[in-house]
């Protein structure tokens, strides 16, 4: 931590921390697949001193499309995935909403994340979004802070690590 700041990567779920399958929810435990790297990635930077908080649209998380039983049953999974191999979140925030509702939670919007911002905990300088999408860098630049693409139009897991470990540290 610079200055008693809090370093957090804000990280994206699916297609970044869990591969996404082509109809897009993860609704059972055979779909639930890490994304190749993720578990070394995360012990690097997690040595290195970041936190980590999960930050995801869940379109209509709760309706029919998608029952928040067969999500909470592969999301728990996960989590108790990487803490078997010593990697927890700190924090979780999921959105349900639509995009057509326009909710300032939902990524890009920063809603969600407003007391990071107002804590004034949160290092600026040295934290990050990691996601596969365009939203996520969205996200990043709408909290004043850095971006990383992951994934197929992106950079791998442990290009990543070495890119955060190997950043010259301001002060």
């Amino acid at each position: 931590m610079t200055g008693g700041k809090r370093r957090i990567l804000f990280l994206d779920r699916d297609g970044t921390l869990i591969v996404e399958p082509e109809d897009f929810q993860i609704d059972s435990l055979e779909k639930l697949e890490l994304v190749e790297g993720v578990i070394p990635a995360l012990l690097e930077l997690k040595s290195a001193g970041y936190e980590f908080v999960i930050v995801s649209n869940q379109d209509g998380l709760g309706t029919d499309s998608n029952p928040t039983e067969e999500f909470q049953l592969a999301h728990d999974k996960m989590l108790s995935l990487f803490a078997s191999q010593g990697i927890k979140f700190s924090a979780e925030h999921i959105d349900p909403h639509f995009e057509s509702d326009n909710s300032p939670n939902r990524k890009p919007g920063i809603g969600m994340l407003l007391d990071y911002l107002k804590s004034g905990e949160l290092d600026l300088t040295d934290s990050w979004v990691i996601g596969d999408r365009d939203t996520d860098l969205q996200l990043a630049e709408n909290m004043g802070i850095g971006g990383l693409l992951c994934g197929p139009r992106g950079l791998a897991w442990a290009e990543i690590a070495r890119q955060l470990r190997t950043r010259p540290r301001r002060a």
